[in-house]
């Protein structure tokens, strides 16, 4: 993920039509022209042996809360499993219990308006595919909009798809 832009006028990710480099990726603060706090965090993407994908939810979710007191949104991108056509039990385990965490973190953040959301993305989309979904998300205009997550992973003709 690059450094997002503060300006209406640049785009929030600075685009272009390269493949997302998932790799070594952080959590990346932005402030948009409403002063609203945004951060995007990939690292949930990179797997690291021994950490599950909700400890990388919780990680980053814990380095936002640390930072972040009151009006500040969280978009958390999760890996979409991909392997071919076949369901792997244990990714669907922890996808869905990242997916639960980010709802759970939502409903105790609410108060301080503070957001979680997450997107499940696959690592061969281009920033500019997933760029409209993090701009709305990360910014005010999505307001009333937590702890959901949205799958806009490319889907796969015939695959198995949740």
């Amino acid at each position: 993920v690059v450094p997002l832009a503060a300006t209406a006028a640049a785009p929030l990710l600075g685009l272009d039509a390269s493949d997302m480099q998932w790799g070594g990726a952080v959590a990346t603060p932005m402030q948009n022209a409403a002063a609203y706090a945004g951060v995007i965090s990939a690292a949930p993407l990179t797997p690291v042996e021994g950490v599950t994908l909700a400890d990388a939810v919780l990680n980053a979710a814990r380095m936002f809360r640390q930072r972040y007191s009151q009006s500040a949104s969280l978009v958390v991108l999760l890996p979409h499993a991909g392997a071919g056509n076949t369901p792997d039990w244990r990714y669907a385990t922890e996808l869905a219990t990242a997916r639960m965490l980010v709802a759970t973190l939502a409903a105790e953040w609410g108060a301080d308006a503070l957001r979680i959301n997450a997107l499940v993305v696959d690592s061969a989309q281009s920033k500019a595919t997933i760029a409209p979904f993090v701009q709305y998300l990360a910014g005010p205009l999505a307001q009333f909009v937590t702890g959901q997550t949205l799958d806009i992973s490319l889907k796969t003709e015939g695959a198995a798809h949740g």
